[in-house]
């Protein structure tokens, strides 16, 4: 009996049964993506599912490499799973530190002691009913949240509101101020030591006439 022409077939299945694959291109269309792959040396296969987990996909370049599973040994219902690049992966992470990347040399990294650091060029946060960001109250000399803006900050909204906790809200200004409208206040304005409301004035002139400075 040829036991060799009988586990022939049985063979073929288990060599088809995983294979790593060289990404061609990928097609996000679908409710399922699909993978265009190179399998081993020159067998080219269009339209493999590729499976991503839930809550998570991915358009990966042409380059990256995966592995693809014939299911029941049968290429024609081959899927694609853990398309990864080497060529942009963020090399060097600490033990339990996760991150994401780009080609185009985006990441989200979360770092040891807690610390999450996210580097792109545009960041937009897309909120249809509201964003909160709750840190710690600040203290003398210790910064909780700081805005590094090199350029300027813009704030397009019809209503701004600071202020709120115990003692109301301290803020400092360095430069210039320009206000276009009304300021109203429920306490004293002090401009170049000169109270608003206690100020009072030199050389005051009966009737029309014109009072002197006022006093600091």
């Amino acid at each position: 009996m040829n036991y060799n022409r009988l586990l022939e077939p049985l063979r073929r299945r288990i060599a088809t049964l995983i294979n790593r694959a060289i990404l061609d291109r990928a097609n996000s269309g679908p409710n399922c993506q699909t993978v265009d792959v190179v399998i081993l040396a020159d067998e080219h296969q269009t339209g493999v599912e590729h499976m991503e987990p839930y809550g998570y996909t991915s358009n990966p370049p042409a380059g990256a490499e995966g592995l693809i599973f014939g299911v029941a040994g049968q290429r024609a219902a081959a899927v694609g799973i853990n398309f990864g690049n080497r060529q942009f992966r963020l090399a060097g992470l600490k033990t339990g530190e996760v991150a994401m990347f780009t080609d185009e040399g985006d990441t989200l990294v979360f770092s040891r002691e807690n610390t999450v650091t996210l580097t792109t060029k545009h960041f937009i946060v897309d909120a249809a009913e509201d964003v909160a960001i709750n840190t710690k109250a600040c203290t003398v000399n210790t910064e909780t949240y700081t805005v590094n803006a090199s350029d300027g900050v813009t704030y397009n909204t019809p209503s701004y509101v600071l202020g709120g906790g115990e003692g109301g809200c301290a803020a400092a200004i360095t430069g210039d101020v320009n206000q276009t409208g009304s300021i109203t206040s429920s306490g004293d304005h002090v401009a170049g030591g000169v109270s608003q409301i206690g100020h009072g004035h030199t050389q005051v002139q009966p009737g029309g006439g014109v009072s002197g400075p006022p006093q600091r």
